[in-house]
Parts: structure tokens; sequence; C-alpha cells
């Protein structure tokens, strides 16, 4: 809140104190001398202790008295100079305002007459006159249009309502707009060489599954012993103690190995030891039993087949025509019915007559419900 002040300008007989003390209120413009007002407020308050009383008074009453007058009267003379402060500044701002709208009125006028308009138009004319002229000369969005004088053979461009071209600067060829059909296209030829590509690296690799499953229907003998045992054989095989199982075992190991590499994609990085044996195991090992590796072979050769199935099953879709873009969804479900129709269930489900056959010895079968691996014969 504004703060009175001290000493006050209308003052016509000077602003020392003691005349701004002594000068009426109505000649200070409204504003009231708070020191004058608290003498009269403590001049009234001790007023009815001066005469005949009919009970004593103390000076602590006067004193009291006086106090409190006083206090009381320079709080209104306080709060009355407040009101009187805002009332002249309100007062003030009326008037700049009005010299503002006489000085922007004259401008209009000065205006309207530059334009061919009459003295006296109305401000909305003049205004809505103005905004016609200053839309004429605004310029527009930049474009990019063809300039031969430009380094890029292209430049940016602004043109008003009046026809007038500005330009900017060069520009880069504009972009070619989308076009669905070639996306589509392109999304179509992208997804079907990836699916070519992996249908022939899964069809080299069913066939090193085929060579490992071929030389397990030798009979040689796989599993950790057969795995731990094999360095201490090929060291005694150098002072003449043969073992048959070693030419296939080491095979079946280079098959693995081979298996294993192809594991590692580009951009994965180097290659550490415990990678390579995670990657091992993904496929079928000398470690493993032949149960274990049977049904590992049986997995990869339904991997395989099916990426190979895939590639054929995007083509189809590729070939047959009024499809915008290649369903690979429901090209997998083809593939999905394809291989249970082809190779039937993961694990087999046979009659206790079949297991007990030769056909199934070594492998993983279900037998009445129960998940079995057929040895000589089955209870």
């Amino acid at each position: 809140m504004a703060k009175a002040p001290t000493f006050y300008p209308n003052n016509p007989y000077g602003t020392n104190f003691l005349n701004n003390f002594a000068m009426p209120a109505t000649q200070q413009g409204g504003y009231i001398n708070p020191a004058m007002s608290a003498m009269g407020g403590a001049a009234q308050a001790i007023a009815p202790m001066t005469g005949y009383t009919s009970k004593p008074v103390g000076m602590g009453q006067v004193l009291a008295a006086l106090g409190g007058g006083a206090m009381q009267g320079q709080n209104q003379a306080t709060q009355q100079n407040l009101s009187m402060q805002q009332i002249q500044q309100k007062m003030q701002d009326a008037q700049i305002a009005r010299d503002m709208a006489a000085a922007q009125s004259k401008a209009l006028q000065n205006m309207a007459v530059k334009m061919g308009l009459p003295l006296g138009t109305p401000q909305e004319v003049i205004l809505e006159r103005m905004k016609q002229i200053t839309s004429q000369g605004e310029f527009g969005t930049p474009t990019v249009v063809a300039d031969a004088k430009s380094p890029t053979g292209y430049s940016s461009v602004q043109v008003n309502q009046a026809g007038q071209q500005r330009v900017i600067g060069p520009a880069k060829p504009p972009t070619q707009m989308f076009n669905p059909n070639a996306e589509y296209d392109k999304y179509n030829i992208e997804t079907m060489q990836e699916a070519q590509t992996q249908a022939g690296i899964a069809a080299q690799n069913l066939n090193a599954i085929r060579d490992f499953e071929s030389m397990m229907a030798t009979g040689v003998e796989t599993g950790r012993l057969a795995e731990l045992s094999m360095p201490i054989r090929q060291y005694l095989s150098g002072f003449g103690i043969e073992d048959p199982n070693i030419p296939i075992q080491e095979a079946m190991v280079a098959v693995t190995n081979k298996l294993a590499l192809q594991q590692h994609k580009p951009g994965m990085g180097p290659m550490t030891d415990p990678d390579f044996v995670r990657y091992a195991n993904i496929g079928p090992t000398l470690g493993k039993t032949d149960a274990g590796n049977w049904l590992t072979i049986r997995r990869l050769e339904r991997e395989a087949l099916g990426q190979q199935y895939y590639a054929e099953e995007l083509q189809k879709q590729m070939s047959e025509g009024g499809r915008r873009m290649i369903n690979q969804a429901e090209a997998w479900r083809n593939v999905r019915s394809r291989l249970q129709n082809e190779l039937g269930d993961f694990i087999p489900t046979v009659s206790r007559e079949e297991a007990v056959s030769g056909k199934w010895r070594g492998k993983v079968v279900i037998v009445d419900g129960e998940i079995v691996t057929p040895t000589a014969q089955v209870k």
C-alpha cells in the first residue's frame, strides 16, 4: 500500500515543516497532518478531565487518556491520507488514459489522411483499412520451388497477396510424397530376402543334423562318460589300443562345433568360451544321451524345415497378388500345420507293440500315457 507523503505539494505557504504542520487540511489537497490529528485526539480525550469532576482523577488516568486519544487521532489521519492518495492516483491514471487515447486518435487521423481517407473517419474504418494493406504485404509460409540459380537447384520462397515473391535462400530438394504401395513393396521384398537367407542357412544345418543322426544310428556310445573318456582313448590309440568308436565320435564333435559356431551372429561381439559351450548345448553333442540327442535333433529338424517352409509360404503370398503386405503370422500358422501333418507330434504316441520294436530304441515316446525310452523291450 502506498505511503502518504510527509510534506504536501499543494502548500501555497511553502514546504518547510512548520507551514506543513500548521496548514489547514483544506489547503493540503485533502490530506490531514497526522501530528495535528494526534494532538486533537489527545485534547479531546482529556477534555472531560479538565473541569469539575465528581471523583478524583489521577495523573495516570490523564496520561492514559492522553496517549489513547493521540494514537486514535493519528490513525484516523493516516487512513484518510491513504484514501486520498488512492483517489488521486486513479485520477492521474484516468488522465493518462485520456491523453493516450487522444494521441492515438490523432495518430489514426494522420494515418487516415495518408491513406486518402477524410478527417473524422471512424477508427473502426481506419483500422480495417490498415489491416487490408498489411495483409497484402505479409508473406506466407515458405515453400520449396525449383530454382536454376540456387546451388542446390531449389530455393525456399515466400509470396504475399500482392504476388510479390521473396527468396529466403537455397533449400534441399523436396522429399517425395509417401507412397504406401511402394513402402509395402519394400517391406515385402526385405522380409522375403531375410526369409530366403534364413532358409538357406537352415538347409545347411539340416544336413549337418542328419549327418549326426546317421552317426548315432551306428550304435556308437554317447553320454557324459563317452565324452570325458575320449581324450584318454585317443591317447591310448597311439599305443595300439584301438577303439572303433573314436573316429565316429570325433566326427560327431566336429558337427557339434560347426553348429555352435553358426549360432554366433554378426554384431554380437567376440565369442567367449562360455558362449561356445552354451551354443554347443543347443544342438546334439557327444555328451548327451541317445534319447536327449534324438529329442534335440527332432527339435532342430522341425526348426530347419520350418524356416524353409516359412520362405515358401511368403513366396506363395507374394505370388497370389491383391495383397498389400505379406502376413508373417499367417505364414507361421501354415508352417505349424504343415509340420504337424508331415512330422506329427514332437513326442510320438505309439502302442506297446511298436515301442518294443527296434524302430524306437533309444528314443522318447509316449506309451499308454507315460513317457518312456524303449530299450530292448518295454515291460
